[in-house]
C-alpha cells in the first residue's frame, strides 16, 4: 500500500476515534473510571477502529462483519463509561456505527473514491495533490461528524426500544449494500457513473438527515412531556400547600375550642345522656373532618405532598406507613420535591389500585448513612412487574408517556447531587433514594 494511503488511513482511524470518544462522553450520565479503566477503554476504542478498517475478504461480507464487529465493541465502551439502560446503550452504539459507516460511503462511490485513494488530479504537482485529496476527504468527513454532534445530543433519556434499533440498522444495512454494490461496477459510463454517485452521496446525506429529525423530534416530544408533567407537579404543589395550611387552620380551631366541646361533653355524659353525647361527637367529626394523612415529618413542603398523595391512598384501600424525617432535605426546592415524590407516590398508588385489598402497602423510611439520608419507598406491585429499558412496565392507558414522569424523578435526583435506584420483585417494587444532608 503506497505511504500517502497509509497515512490517509491512520487520519481516518484517528478521526473516527475522536468523534466516537468525545460523541460518548457528551452522554450526561458518566461513571468516574480509574486510570488503569480510562486507558483500558481508550485501547478498546482503538482496537475497535484498526480491526474495522483492515481489509481481508469480499468488500459487502468485510463491511457487514466490520460494522457488527465495530458495534458491539462500542457498546461494551459504552456500558463500561456510562451509566445508562442496555437498550440505550445499544441504540447509542449502533446509532453511532451508522454515522461512521454512513461518513466513509460518502467517499467509496465512482465519483468521491479517486480522491479519497488520492487519485484525483487537482494541482500538477504530485505531493501537494495527494494532500489536497487527504485534505478534502478528512474535512469533509470531519464537518459531518461535527455536524452529527451538534445536531443530534447523545441523551440516557431515550428509553429506545426494539423498533428503533431495528430502523436504525435497516438504515445501516441500505447503505452498506448500496455502496457495496457501486464498488462492484467496474465497467460503466461514466456519466452514469457520476449519475449513480450523486444519487448514492444524496442518499447517504438523506440517511443522517432522518436520523437527525428522527432524535430531533424524540428531543423536543420529551421536553413537551416533560414541561407538561412539571406544571401538572406545580399545581399539585400548590394543591398540597392549600391543603396542609387547611388542615393547619383546623387542628388550630379544635384546639380553640376543644375545652368548650368537653365541657359539653362533660355535662351530658353526668347527666346520662349517653345518646346525645354520641350524637354530638358525630357532629363533630363530620365538623372537623380531618384526614387521617395529617403527617409532619419535618419538612412543610413535604407535609402537604405527603397528605395529598396518601390521602389518595387512603381511599383507595391502601395501607400506609410513613416512618421518614424529611428535615435532611430542606435546601432541595419545592418543586422538584414535588416533581420527586409526586411521581413516585403516584405511581406507587396506581401499582397497588390493581392488587386486591389485604394487598395494597405503601411503606416510607429513612436511614442516615454518614452524610447521606437514604429514603424508601416500598409498595405492593404485580408479582409478573417486568422492567424495559430500565424502567417498569406501565398498566396506564397512555403509553406514550410511560417513563416520561421516573426520568423527569431520575433528571431531578441527579440535578440535587442524589442518587436514585429501581427495583422490584416478589411483588414488591422499591425506589431507593439518597441525598447529601443538608443543615438543617
Amino acid at each position: 500500500m503506497p505511504y500517502i494511503l497509509i497515512i490517509s488511513r491512520i487520519l481516518n482511524i484517528l478521526r473516527d476515534i475522536g468523534f466516537a470518544y468525545f460523541y460518548i462522553r457528551s452522554i450526561p450520565a458518566k461513571r468516574e473510571l480509574s486510570i488503569y479503566k480510562r486507558t483500558f477503554s481508550l485501547c478498546l476504542l482503538l482496537f475497535i477502529f484498526i480491526m474495522s478498517s483492515v481489509d481481508l475478504i469480499d468488500i459487502f461480507t468485510y463491511t457487514v462483519i466490520s460494522f457488527l464487529f465495530r458495534g458491539i465493541c462500542i457498546f461494551l465502551y459504552i456500558r463500561s463509561t456510562n451509566k445508562i439502560s442496555v437498550m440505550t446503550s445499544l441504540y447509542d452504539a449502533i446509532l453511532i456505527d451508522t454515522v461512521c459507516v454512513v461518513n466513509h460511503n460518502i467517499f467509496l462511490t465512482p465519483l468521491t473514491r479517486p480522491i479519497l485513494n488520492a487519485q484525483a488530479i487537482f494541482v500538477a504537482d504530485p505531493f501537494i495533490n495527494r494532500l489536497l485529496c487527504i485534505l478534502i476527504t478528512n474535512t469533509v468527513s470531519i464537518l459531518v461528524y461535527f455536524l452529527i454532534f451538534k445536531f443530534i445530543q447523545l441523551k440516557n433519556i431515550k428509553n429506545a426500544n426494539s423498533l428503533q434499533i431495528g430502523l436504525l440498522l435497516l438504515l445501516s444495512l441500505v447503505s452498506i449494500y448500496l455502496n457495496s454494490t457501486l464498488k462492484l461496477i467496474n465497467d460503466i459510463d461514466p456519466g452514469q457513473a457520476v449519475q449513480l454517485s450523486i444519487f448514492a452521496i444524496i442518499l447517504q446525506l438523506s440517511l443522517l438527515l432522518c436520523i437527525a429529525f428522527f432524535e430531533r423530534y424524540k428531543v423536543v416530544l420529551y421536553r413537551m412531556q416533560r414541561t407538561m408533567l412539571e406544571n401538572e407537579a406545580a399545581m399539585s404543589l400548590l394543591e398540597s400547600i392549600e391543603a396542609h395550611k387547611k388542615n393547619d387552620e383546623l387542628l388550630r380551631e379544635v384546639r380553640h375550642d376543644l375545652k368548650n366541646h368537653t365541657l359539653s361533653l362533660e355535662h351530658l355524659i353526668k347527666s346520662g345522656k349517653y345518646e346525645e353525647a354520641l350524637k354530638y361527637l358525630n357532629n363533630l367529626r363530620q365538623e372537623y373532618m380531618i384526614s387521617k394523612s395529617y403527617i409532619q415529618t419535618g419538612n412543610d413542603i413535604l407535609d402537604g405532598i405527603l397528605a395529598q398523595k396518601l390521602g389518595t391512598a387512603e381511599k383507595e384501600g391502601i395501607s400506609v406507613s410513613v416512618t421518614a424525617d424529611f428535615s435532611y432535605i430542606k435546601n432541595i426546592a419545592g418543586a422538584d420535591l414535588c416533581i420527586i415524590f409526586g411521581n413516585l407516590l403516584d405511581n406507587a398508588v396506581e401499582a397497588c389500585k390493581i392488587l386486591k385489598d389485604e394487598l395494597r402497602y405503601i411503606n416510607i423510611r429513612a436511614n442516615v448513612l454518614g452524610d447521606m439520608v437514604i429514603y424508601t419507598i416500598e409498595n405492593s406491585c404485580d408479582p409478573e412487574l417486568s422492567f424495559h429499558g430500565g424502567l417498569p412496565s406501565t398498566t396506564k392507558k397512555e403509553a406514550r408517556r410511560h417513563g416520561i414522569g421516573l426520568h423527569s424523578v431520575k433528571r431531578i435526583v441527579l440535578k440535587n447531587n442524589g442518587e436514585i435506584a429501581l427495583s422490584g420483585d416478589s411483588g414488591k417494587f422499591s425506589a431507593v433514594l439518597s441525598f447529601p444532608i443538608s443543615e438543617r
